[in-house]
């Protein structure tokens, strides 16, 4: 009896090339499989569970400069040293459970006093200064964007200029105020589960489209700093080049923090959407692609790449996935491939 020859299962050749020819940019096959599997299920086991009872006034806002101050830490105003001073002396300041001091806020004789040193051309006591609240420089240093960004803008600050006082002395003036001092409300906020889970579904789905906006603003920033440096006149002995938080837009349009926020929340977002928050959902994702797809076409991630650039791709495209899965989008999953194949290597 003859032996029958050895079958060799063959790989189309359609598939293969898909394979083969996908860009590196792309997450790996596998990748994907285990990663939307368990994003589903870990989803689906943190909704069953009831949410706490927190309340409202624990919760983030819903409205964008509220939500921002929530999650980045509210604005540190500055304070005239007589204020400061004042409430300390009457016992007035109360110290938050920090041990902290906390400053009172501006009372009627306050703002009669404001009037009348306005009228003689000095400082005003407890007046906000230097643009709209007179955000500290260094307020919250982090490696995040989101650490050191404006409530109301979540890629750049506000800068404070010199004041000058009734005597056009700058260096008195600026020592006539100081900033408050730091309290829980000013330090950034990680997303907490039992936080998320509690919050509105109508301000889950308004927080996701307020990182949709800072994205895209800080994608903008990203895409034309070249030409809007070009056009600018460069004094000797000045630096060329975007202040440190414009730069640290452009290098890294979505931190690590923002995608810790958007995960979290994506995992609390209700299975079934109106179609409109469908499609802002969609956009979001679009717009992490987007961000990949400058990575690709500004050498983000040729060797040897940048472990935030790598971290900050992993993260997109987890946010792509995630939507992908969950709310039945296999198409942007289909687009991204597409997209991408005409990108270079």
């Amino acid at each position: 009896m003859s032996e029958h020859p050895e079958r060799v299962l063959k790989v189309p050749d359609a598939f293969a090339g898909a394979v083969k020819d996908r860009h590196p940019a792309l997450p790996k096959e596998s990748w994907e499989v285990s990663f939307t599997t368990h994003f589903v299920e870990y989803k689906k086991a943190v909704m069953s569970q009831p949410p706490a009872v927190i309340a409202s006034a624990l919760l983030p806002p819903s409205d964008q400069s509220g939500f921002a101050s929530y999650i980045y830490g509210a604005k540190r105003k500055k304070q005239h040293v007589s204020q400061i001073k004042a409430a300390t002396d009457s016992g007035e300041a109360v110290a938050d459970t920090a041990g902290l001091l906390s400053v009172p806020l501006v009372t009627e004789e306050d703002e009669e006093m404001m009037m009348n040193e306005m009228d003689l051309g000095a400082p005003a006591a407890g007046a906000e200064i230097d643009g709209e609240d007179g955000w500290e420089d260094d307020a919250v240093q982090g490696d995040d964007m989101g650490e050191d960004v404006a409530a109301d803008d979540a890629f750049g600050t506000v800068d404070d200029g010199p004041i000058a006082d009734a005597r056009g002395s700058t260096e008195a003036s600026s020592a006539s105020f100081m900033f408050e001092p730091e309290q829980p409300k000013h330090r950034s906020k990680e997303p907490l589960l039992s936080v998320v889970r509690a919050m509105p579904q109508r301000t889950i789905v308004r927080a996701l489209k307020h990182f949709d906006t800072w994205i895209s603003r800080a994608l903008e920033l990203a895409e034309e700093p070249a030409d809007f440096i070009s056009t600018q006149p460069v004094s000797e002995g000045s630096k060329s080049g975007p202040s440190p938080s414009v730069s640290s837009a452009i290098s890294l349009p979505i931190p690590s923090f923002n995608t810790r926020w958007i995960f979290a929340l994506l995992l609390v977002l209700d299975n079934e959407l109106h179609p409109d928050d469908m499609s802002d959902l969609r956009q979001l994702a679009r717009t992490c692609m987007s961000v990949v797809r400058w990575q690709v076409l500004n050498d983000k991630l040729t060797a040897p790449v940048d472990p935030e650039q790598e971290e900050m791709r992993m993260g997109c495209w987890m946010i792509v996935y995630a939507i992908s899965a969950a709310w039945a989008q296999r198409d942007l999953t289909e687009d991204a491939e597409r997209t991408f194949a005409k990108l270079p290597r």
